[in-house]
């Protein structure tokens, strides 16, 4: 998470004290491509568990890579036994233009997240937040601009740390690439209580369809404050639970 570590203590620390975790961080570098970032990390977790079975979890972007990461494992023959993801959106989901004009359904949705657009603070701030990822990405990304940048921070380049906005643009480009496969296996969605509009309306966050068994546990709070007391409490308690029910399958 955005090179914190310390942001897990308190989830960590409700998870119990028999448990072995290990906080990945993302990568130095600025990768564009969710398979890069998730290949990367694997050799990371290899220097610790070289095999399986793996228990795999993914706060928000890092859900994507955690899940990419199961394919890769499962691909090589690997068992992964758990696959959570906490309040981590698919991204295609939102970036369905075409389906909302061709699907009634989804047309009367997006209706309905534009209603509460209008009336909602909370959902406003989500909105701007996206709309200074998306030119951030447009300048780093789409720009001739943003080509020089980039080649500024290779990593055989003069050291120099690439702007946090850099690497937001980063991520928000590798998230609208990523085109997830469905997973042979079971996915288990933790899904923040408090939403903004964008996603409020889908149970699944966008990963119906994804995965042979999908759970959904739901935490109070919202994207951030799930994390924290006094939720992280509920958020460790379900997701110990699940570790435990992936566990007894395989027993």
């Amino acid at each position: 998470m955005a090179g914190n570590a310390e942001r897990f203590n308190n989830l960590i620390r409700h998870l119990g004290l028999d448990e072995s975790i290990y906080v990945i961080l993302e990568p130095k570098e600025i990768l564009t491509r969710i398979e890069d970032t998730a290949a990367r990390l694997i050799e990371e977790i290899r220097t610790v568990q070289p095999h399986g079975p793996y228990f795999l979890a993914g706060y928000s972007f890092g859900g994507l890579i955690s899940f990419e990461m199961a394919q890769q494992l499962r691909r090589e023959g690997e068992d992964v036994a758990l696959v959570a993801l906490i309040d981590c959106g698919q991204p295609l989901f939102r970036k369905d233009r075409m389906g909302v004009l061709l699907s009634p359904a989804r047309f009367v949705l997006y209706l309905r997240r534009l209603k509460e657009l209008l009336s909602d603070p909370g959902s406003r701030s989500t909105i701007y937040s996206r709309i200074r990822d998306e030119v951030w990405r447009l300048i780093f990304f789409k720009s001739p601009l943003g080509g020089a940048v980039r080649r500024m921070s290779r990593p055989d380049a003069e050291p120099a740390p690439p702007a946090s906005g850099m690497r937001q643009a980063a991520k928000i480009e590798s998230a609208m690439k990523y085109q997830p496969a469905r997973f042979s296996g079971r996915i288990s969605i933790f899904r923040a209580e408090e939403r903004t509009v964008v996603d409020k309306f889908d149970r699944f966050l966008g990963w119906s369809g994804l995965a042979n068994q999908i759970d959904v546990y739901d935490v109070p709070g919202d994207h951030v404050s799930m994390g924290d007391e006094p939720y992280v409490s509920v958020l460790g308690g379900k997701l110990r639970s699940a570790i435990e029910t992936a566990r007894q399958e395989r027993a």
